[in-house]
């Protein structure tokens, strides 16, 4: 740590600024994350969507005795397809209840961070208030101080005009009494 002042000049202490800023950070992340997690999910599902139309393109140029098989062996699947279809849907309103807490939370961030720097903004102001406070008192107490010590030489210099006068007039009674 004494390096890190050495090198740097600065404090490497955290303010609340810092903490705020890895927060967001950290909540960005994990958000971005998620977001990676579903993408690959859809990626999954597009690429399941693909082979199916796959599927259909080759049913298509199938001829009517294989039509017939594959049909006989459809009404076994059809339960199967069923159930696939409804965790389909399943997953796709998971994955848009997740997209949407995804936003709900990026604009909670956003708004943490706004409240952060409001709050940041305002401990700035009330700091710059004192200050400005600080030294009006300083000043005050400064110019009083000084008007003191004006009225104190004021004083001072009336006293040695006094001294001077007597001192005149005991010199002037001396050179007097002299002749």
């Amino acid at each position: 740590m004494a390096e890190e002042e050495k090198a740097s000049g600065i404090s490497p202490e955290f303010t609340e600024l810092d903490e705020a800023l890895e927060d967001i950070v950290e909540r960005t992340q994990e958000v971005q994350e998620e977001f990676a997690a579903e993408n690959d999910k859809t990626e999954k599902i597009a690429e399941k969507e693909r082979e199916t139309a796959e599927d259909v393109r080759k049913r298509s140029m199938e001829r009517l005795g294989e039509t017939k098989a594959r049909e006989n062996a459809k009404k076994t699947k059809k339960s199967r397809n069923s159930s696939l279809e409804y965790f389909k849907e399943k997953h796709d309103k998971e994955l848009d209840l997740k997209r949407e807490e995804m936003a709900m939370k990026e604009k909670e961030a956003e708004r943490a961070w706004e409240i952060k720097e409001q709050e940041i903004k305002s401990k700035e102001m009330e700091a710059k208030k004192r200050d400005e406070e600080l030294r009006a008192r300083k000043e005050s107490n400064m110019i009083a101080t000084l008007q003191q010590q004006l009225q104190q030489q004021q004083g001072m210099f009336m006293q040695m005009q006094q001294q001077n006068k007597l001192l005149l007039q005991l010199l002037n009674n001396n050179t007097k009494n002299e002749d």
